[in-house]
């Protein structure tokens, strides 16, 4: 028994706006989702340094210092910068990266030996350790960053700022180059006085900032235990 059938090969001509419509919008998703949404924290790019004069140096979790394609430890690695110096060789300043787990003594020592033998450390690889809180507020404007870490240091957009006033300078150019409402979203170290916080707040309201955000980190919540 044959059933009668009404299905036809379509030959006519496909419509391209839905099409159209689709690719738009996914490109446009695409291409400023990181200004849709805030993402917190510092960025580092951990891409190694081809720069003879600024060569990256990378401490990782087990604080072995990894140096111009070699791993050591910080003896060996302090012995070598002191050989490099003895030779005129010392470069002009290294780009640290560093490992979450390494220890505030580790860095310290590095910037020890950074103004001893007269070479500059240069982000990315700062660590800064947020306060916690239940909630992560987030920028609805157009925003910039600005992070110090403990030990006082500025950082703008990821670039290290050593004058105040040179920091002023950048957020008020910011502020007169955007369109809109400008937000300051602060990365501070919980360790940082509240006095250099204070002072920021100002920085921003004289340059002409709408809004000051206080970076944090959400809360670790500990595991619930089932009930029995």
């Amino acid at each position: 028994m044959k059933y009668p059938r009404n299905t036809r090969i379509f030959r006519g001509q496909l419509d391209v706006a839905p099409v159209a419509c689709l690719f738009f919008v996914t490109a446009i998703l695409l291409f400023l989702h990181s200004q849709m949404a805030f993402t917190p924290g510092v960025r580092l790019d951990l891409h190694p340094s081809t720069d003879a004069k600024r060569p990256s140096l990378y401490i990782d979790g087990e604080e072995l210092f990894v140096y111009q394609g070699a791993r050591m430890s910080q003896s060996s690695f302090e012995k070598r910068l002191r050989a490099d110096s003895d030779k005129d060789t010392l470069p002009t300043s290294l780009i640290l990266q560093v490992d979450p787990r390494v220890s505030t003594n580790t860095i310290n020592k590095v910037q020890q030996l950074s103004a001893e033998l007269g070479f500059a450390i240069e982000p990315p690889g700062t660590r800064i350790e947020l306060p916690e809180t239940p909630e992560q507020p987030g920028a609805r404007t157009p925003s910039v960053i600005i992070a110090v870490n403990l030990n006082g240091q500025y950082f703008f957009e990821n670039q290290l700022v050593s004058k105040k006033e040179d920091l002023q300078e950048r957020l008020a150019r910011a502020a007169k180059a955007s369109r809109e409402p400008m937000t300051l979203v602060l990365k501070l170290d919980k360790a940082v006085e509240v006095d250099t916080f204070v002072q920021l707040c100002e920085m921003a309201r004289e340059a002409g900032f709408s809004d000051v955000i206080l970076g944090t980190r959400p809360m670790i919540k500990p595991p619930q235990e089932k009930a029995p």
